[in-house]
């Protein structure tokens, strides 16, 4: 991006550098045309010779013709030149909004990654207070109540475990 910027950069200076020449140029001729028709006018005053008279005219309709060619060169360099800097300055603009962007989502991925891992740790420690539950109510004295119990207390430790699997792996899957 830095290197377009670059690359822009010197076109401008390139640009500005060609219109101050025209400019430049343009001046000199506007002088020598001015000079041209003040020559031209005592030469008039001198002489009536009608061959030097339109001779003179051609030459100062060719300055004119130049001046004007090099009016609408000055002005499409001009055009040029905003065109590239209204490109450039679109282009930085971009450039900003995609890493504030990037920034943004990095934001939310942490603060994701942040929720999962403690929802992880709350499910952990339910899962040792049921296993601590569960060593405390196993010592049932009628065998097919403890039986029947340990079988739904065994269900429900393998709803937790497949939910804590789900868990790690969403986790997981942030973290990569």
């Amino acid at each position: 991006m830095d290197e377009a910027h670059e690359q822009v950069k010197a076109s401008k200076d390139r640009l500005d550098q060609l219109i101050k020449a025209y400019e430049e140029r343009l001046r000199i001729l506007k002088e020598e045309l001015e000079e041209h028709k003040k020559k031209k006018h005592k030469e008039t005053f001198k002489t009536n010779t009608s061959g030097e008279l339109v001779e003179h005219k051609n030459e100062l309709k060719n300055h004119k013709e130049t001046i004007g060619n090099l009016q609408k060169l000055v002005k499409s360099l001009k055009t040029e030149k905003e065109t590239i800097q209204s490109k450039m300055e679109s282009d930085l603009t971009k450039s900003i909004q995609e890493r504030m962007d990037a920034i943004k989502t990095s934001k939310q991925m942490r603060i994701s990654e942040e929720k999962v891992y403690k929802e992880m740790m709350e499910w952990k420690s339910k899962i040792s207070e049921l296993e601590a539950e569960n060593v405390r109510l196993a010592g049932h004295h009628n065998a097919q109540q403890r039986i029947n119990h340990l079988l739904d207390l065994k269900k429900e430790i393998n709803q937790l475990k497949q939910t804590n699997r789900l868990l790690i792996n969403k986790l997981n899957k942030y973290e990569r």
